[in-house]
């Protein structure tokens, strides 16, 4: 649909557009004659972002965009419901306590009654919330729990979503390193304390969440740099282990046989401490059994289970000594040395029947502390073997790798050293940090209570409902326009049918004041838009008399859409033209023109076979103008008449008039107008403006596309005078 359409839809309903908004404007300035005046106050913060306040432990510089993350990032913490809710519980303490409250419940009607237990609660409460130590934590318990503290909030108007929607604002001033709050109230304090209270209470809740998160960070920071520097010491300790072993290339053939004779021999001395460190342990059990003095039974049954078990590994080595044709050096050590338990483990149950003196108890502990000392030496050196052995035994793996685990070592090496740097730089600023912490945050301005109230936002409220009933009506305008689907323009008409158009017909709204005659002489009644439909009528005659035709058949697709008043205004144009016309009432099932002219005599439901369609024509009020009227029927045309009574009566009216208009029911539900078709010389459909086509109207068009010559064109009736030019 053209835009053009659009603009003149909106301009036909221009005083619609001017009374609608005017009148809401109207009401809502009397609507708006008792408005509340509001005071507002603004305090303003220096962020610190392009400026600092403070002692810098780095040098940041940041670009224009960084900054203004930075403060979107702030003005949303600041926004955020758990700071919203320390003021909150700052103006209900106050309201609660103070002997001239900024609001109460009273205010807005609430019903709301609370008592002394509940006011004291609520107060303990919201102080509880308000204390440094628990600000910058994070919060799962809020005033919305409890449905006496919320109902109060809400009565008084101070929850942050009617904060914010009563007046409560944040904004940075562009270009700057501030930030405004503003309050808009009913109570000029009120606001004051609003934005005086939430900077301090923002300012200190920053500092503690700052704090916090930098404990946090130096804690771990610190846990991820240990784990760095013992990874750092590993990877170092393996690089020196594998070059001090390998010297960076591979061991000869001799070199591995030197180095494996030498493992054998630590292995062999790995062996003989490992012995000694277990009899040496056993001493120590035994001398500290001996100090002991646990019970005699027990200690007889220990001593004579351990004899059985030495005497038992005496002969097992012994044996194996024996087998080896006494040359297994180990078996004979390993005999001996349980022989030697044996004894000793004799001497263990002799002395448990003896009381032990104080000279022997002083021995005893002597002698433990010397079995102790030689214990740890003997550890300290098994220890060590064991680690030269695990060296030897590395050494030689290591001489069998390729030359490039060096570089590797050394690439890891120097990765976890970069690592560890950098944590270990990260932790100083950290630390730093920490020492001179304090939010960059600064109250830069007080807000102080207006002098005067804002200014009444009256007009603006006018001027709103104005131009939004305008655009509403505008819209509503629009939409119904694209939701009007009805043939309203001879352009549209033609893009959906794609037939040819003969004729444009606006639409008449008082038909009753023409009369008997629509154009042949002035009526009496005032008929809006009558010159220019005159002037259409003439235009549609000048087409037909253009095509030479006679017998003009008028059909349409549908019912009602001014067949008949289209005929009577054509006819009367070519009398007025001296021009000798004809109209039948050919539509059986609606024969409007016949209860027009009121004809004397018409056709009846059966034509005789002696009679002909001259015989029923009769004179009208209009002179030049005859007619032939029929009686309304169920029957068909054909079936009425037949053919060849319908083929020679119109070549005889031929010869008798200048033109023959015959009108016929619509093509939709009859057939009449196709079984005529044949009869005449042209066929004229008529459409009105105010339908929409349907799947059938479809079907009718297809019959008049194959009419191709004999097809006239179409009058398009009923149009809007505002579109009789589209």
């Amino acid at each position: 649909m053209e835009l053009v359409h659009f603009f003149r839809a909106i301009w036909y309903r221009r005083w619609l557009l001017v009374i609608v908004p005017t009148s809401l404007a109207i009401l809502v300035f009397f609507l708006t004659a008792n408005l509340k005046k509001d005071y507002r106050s603004t305090a303003r913060l220096s962020a610190g972002f392009t400026q600092k306040n403070q002692v810098s432990v780095e040098d940041e510089k940041i670009g224009r965009y960084e900054v203004e993350i930075k403060f979107s990032n702030l003005i949303e913490k600041m926004y955020s419901p758990n700071v919203m809710d320390l003021l909150t519980y700052s103006l209900v303490i106050h309201d609660l306590e103070s002997s001239v409250p900024f609001r109460t419940t009273e205010d807005n009607n609430s019903e709301l009654l609370l008592s002394e237990e509940d006011r004291l609660r609520i107060i303990g409460y919201a102080k509880d919330r308000l204390k440094s130590e628990n600000m910058g934590e994070i919060v799962y318990e809020t005033y919305r729990d409890d449905p006496v503290f919320k109902a109060l909030v809400e009565a008084l108007g101070y929850n942050h979503k009617q904060l914010i929607r009563n007046g409560f604002y944040l904004h940075r001033i562009d270009f700057s390193d501030y930030i405004n709050v503003a309050a808009t109230t009913e109570n000029p304090k009120l606001s004051t304390f609003i934005v005086n209270e939430f900077c301090n209470l923002f300012i200190e809740y920053n500092n503690q969440l700052k704090a916090r998160q930098s404990n946090e960070s130096i804690k771990s920071l610190e846990r991820l740099l240990a784990s760095q520097q013992r990874e750092l010491q590993e990877l170092t300790k393996v690089l020196q282990d594998s070059l001090s072993k390998t010297s960076g290339f591979r061991s000869t053939p001799m070199e591995s046989e030197i180095s494996s004779q030498q493992l054998v021999n630590l292995q062999a001395e790995y062996n003989k401490l490992s012995l000694e460190n277990k009899r040496l342990t056993l001493e120590l059990e035994r001398v500290n059994k001996k100090l002991l003095r646990k019970d005699r039974k027990n200690a007889n049954v220990a001593a004579r289970s351990r004899n059985e078990y030495y005497n038992k590994k005496y002969l097992e080595y012994r044996k194996k000594y024996q087998d080896s044709n006494f040359k297994n050096k180990m078996a004979e050590d390993s005999a001996n040395y349980y022989l030697s338990l044996l004894a000793e483990v004799q001497t263990d149950v002799e002395h448990l029947n003896s009381e032990i003196t104080l000279q022997e108890y002083k021995d005893l502990t002597e002698e433990r502390d010397r079995i102790k000392v030689n214990l740890e030496i003997n550890t300290t050196a098994y220890r060590q073997k064991g680690r030269e052995i695990a060296q030897l035994r590395n050494l030689m793996k290591e001489n069998e790798m390729h030359e490039g685990t060096f570089s590797e070592l050394e690439t890891r090496k120097k990765s976890a050293q970069d690592d560890y740097d950098r944590t270990n730089d990260r932790l100083r600023k950290e630390l730093s940090k920490s020492r001179i912490l304090g939010s960059s945050l600064k109250l830069d301005l007080f807000g102080y209570p207006p002098d005067k109230p804002e200014p009444s936002k009256r007009l603006l409220f006018v001027m709103a409902s104005f131009f939004g009933g305008f655009v509403m009506l505008v819209g509503l305008i629009v939409l119904f326009e694209l939701l009007d689907f009805s043939l309203k323009t001879s352009s549209i008409f033609q893009a959906r049918t794609n037939l040819k158009l003969l004729g444009t017909f606006i639409f008449l709204d008082n038909l009753k004041g023409l009369g008997k005659r629509v154009l042949g002489v002035p009526q009496k009644g005032k008929v809006m838009h009558l010159d220019k439909f005159k002037e259409l009528v003439r235009k549609t005659r000048f087409s037909i008399e253009n095509e030479g035709k006679k017998l003009v058949l008028f059909t349409s697709c549908k019912p009602g859409v001014g067949k008949s008043f289209i005929i009577r205004a054509l006819a009367d144009a070519f009398v007025m033209k001296k021009k000798r016309v004809l109209i039948i009432d050919f539509n059986l099932k609606n024969n409007s023109l016949t209860e027009f002219f009121k004809p004397d005599k018409f056709i009846a439901s059966k034509v005789l076979p002696n009679r002909k369609l001259v015989d029923f024509i009769t004179k009208t009020h209009i002179r030049g103008v005859d007619f032939i009227g029929i009686e309304k029927s169920e029957m068909g045309l054909a079936e009425l008449m037949g053919e060849d009574f319908l083929k020679s009566g119109f070549e005889q009216l031929r010869n008798m008039y200048d033109y023959v208009f015959v009108e016929s029911a619509n093509l939709n539900d009859f057939s009449d107008s196709m079984d005529l078709e044949s009869c005449v010389d042209s066929v004229i459909s008529i459409f009105s403006a105010q339908e929409t086509l349907k799947f059938i109207d479809e079907q009718s068009i297809l019959f008049l596309e194959t009419l191709q010559d004999k097809y006239l064109g179409s009058i398009l009736n009923r149009v809007e005078f505002r579109y009789v030019n589209d």
